[in-house]
């Protein structure tokens, strides 16, 4: 992706020079000490939308931009104290409103999954979207 990224840039006339670090450098450039011009981050972001708090609320431990929104902090604040997924909707789309507003960052790609298996196999992720993680709540059902 950053390769593509550095072609696509150079294109317009913006230089690129790529730089690909372990972990623990990673968390100390760019986590710590903000020391960059554009950073991936990857992971997937569900399937509970209170995993937003981590990459956008103020101080969030994946919030690398340093976005802080006092809109953005309240819904969140406040979504976390419901369980009714009905009645947390309203905060997470108020935030949303905010985050489309104000781009802190730029979603690139998402993670898809495909699983296959047959009609009688029961109990897969796929049957249970928005509850569990690795994405499922993204996946089709195919069956052979």
């Amino acid at each position: 992706m950053a390769a593509v990224i550095k072609e696509n840039l150079e294109k317009v006339g913006i230089k690129v020079n790529l730089g690909e670090y372990e972990i623990a450098t990673w968390i100390e450039k760019v986590l710590n000490a903000h020391n960059y011009d554009i950073a991936l981050l990857n992971g997937f972001q569900g399937p509970d939308p209170a995993n937003l708090t981590m990459r956008v609320a103020t101080g969030g431990s994946l919030n690398i931009m340093g976005y802080s929104s006092e809109v953005v902090d309240w819904n969140l604040k406040e979504a976390a104290k419901i369980s009714d997924i009905e009645l947390r909707k309203p905060y997470y789309y108020a935030a949303q409103a905010q985050l489309a507003a104000d781009v802190p960052f730029v979603p690139l790609a998402e993670v898809s999954y495909i699983y296959i298996f047959k009609t009688y196999v029961e109990g897969m992720d796929i049957e249970n979207p928005g509850k569990i993680g690795t994405g499922s709540y993204a996946l089709t059902k195919l069956n052979f």
